[in-house]
């Protein structure tokens, strides 16, 4: 039978004992004591909330997704979907969203390039430095109940000059908190709507004014330019198509390359018989004269139309003028990059 080990027989040495066991007992109790503290952190939202601020921090992806996991991506999903306006039905697809949605804050979290639907769009869903606003904002815990956490930061979103608000909400998932959703989700969709349908507004009228600015050009290089057209036979009975086209002398100062232009031919009410296209290389020196004409082959079927329509009448639209100088002016905007864009002769239509 094990025994104990007598007490000290001093006075002195029994105070010293129960001092060392009343530390070691002490000791326990605070070991203990903290240990539960930290299992009821690790429990908490409080711990959900620095976990997902660390995660922005350092750059953690892995830790990032177990704080915010894919579910809290489908659920910002499904609160976008009834606001995602008509223009957009094809991403009206929750799960499409919710792909978006992880692959663009995977792309900023980790530094990426931002994925090929961010780049296209006019405006950025979210700024290049969103994990980098939100380090100087950490997310800090607003409210908690046994159910749902709440924490809050704030970012700027170059479409807006006013802070916008990012509400997060948490819930309890296998005795931990994680990221359910982003609570004001609508309201910032709602913001990011408005601001995209200014900038689409704004570039309507740049690209107005653009299209405006190269029409005069087209017009100073190719001046009073009016057109002849009509069907005739030539011998042997070969159907042709006749266009002949004057203009006043090229004012210059430059010398043009080339010059398209495009011949709606219609009736005397206004119905478009045929359209043809025509591009022409060749110098138009300052004080030359427009004078060109054509001869196009004719369907049986074309020449009869035409030829039954009575009298014909065309109209002269530019297109486009290359001067010497290498200065392209366009009326089709899908050509240029910029007013006066600056054009290799491999790239002029």
């Amino acid at each position: 039978m094990t025994r104990l080990p007598p007490l000290p027989e001093t006075r002195k040495g029994r105070i010293l004992l129960g001092a060392v066991l009343f530390f070691v007992f002490s000791s326990a109790a605070v070991g203990i004591g903290f240990w539960m503290r930290h299992i009821a952190y690790l429990k908490s939202p409080v711990c959900a909330v620095d976990r997902l601020n660390e995660a922005i921090l350092t750059g953690n992806a892995e830790l990032f997704d177990a704080v915010f996991p894919q579910d809290a991506s489908r659920d910002f999903a499904l609160r976008l979907v009834d606001t995602i306006p008509p223009e957009f039905l094809s991403q009206r697809d929750p799960q499409i969203l919710a792909q978006y949605m992880r692959e663009l804050l995977t792309a900023l979290l980790r530094g990426d390039p931002a994925p090929d639907f961010v780049q296209n769009s006019i405006l950025p869903i979210l700024p290049e430095d969103f994990f980098r606003q939100l380090t100087e904002r950490p997310f800090s815990l607003v409210n908690a109940n046994a159910h749902l956490a709440v924490a809050e930061s704030t970012f700027r979103h170059p479409s807006c000059k006013e802070e916008l608000r990012l509400i997060l909400g948490f819930g309890r998932s296998d005795n931990r908190w994680k990221a359910v959703g982003i609570l004001n989700a609508r309201e910032l969709l709602s913001i990011y709507l408005t601001a995209l349908d200014k900038e689409k507004q704004r570039l309507a009228r740049l690209h107005e004014d653009t299209q405006a600015f190269h029409l005069r050009k087209i017009a100073h290089y190719l001046p009073g330019a009016v057109c002849k057209a009509g069907p005739m036979r030539l011998s042997g009975g070969h159907a042709v198509l006749i266009i002949s086209l004057t203009g006043t002398p090229n004012p210059g100062p430059e010398i043009v390359e080339s010059w398209g232009l495009e011949f709606p031919i219609t009736d005397e009410a206004g119905t478009v018989l045929a359209c043809p296209r025509l591009s022409e290389s060749g110098k138009l020196m300052p004080g030359n004269e427009l004078r060109r004409s054509w001869t196009l082959d004719l369907e049986e079927d074309a020449f009869r139309r035409l030829k039954a329509a009575g009298e014909l009448r065309c109209r002269v639209v530019p297109l486009y003028v290359l001067l010497d100088n290498g200065t392209m002016y366009s009326s089709d905007p899908r050509w240029l990059k910029r007013a006066g864009h600056t054009v290799t002769s491999s790239e002029h239509p």
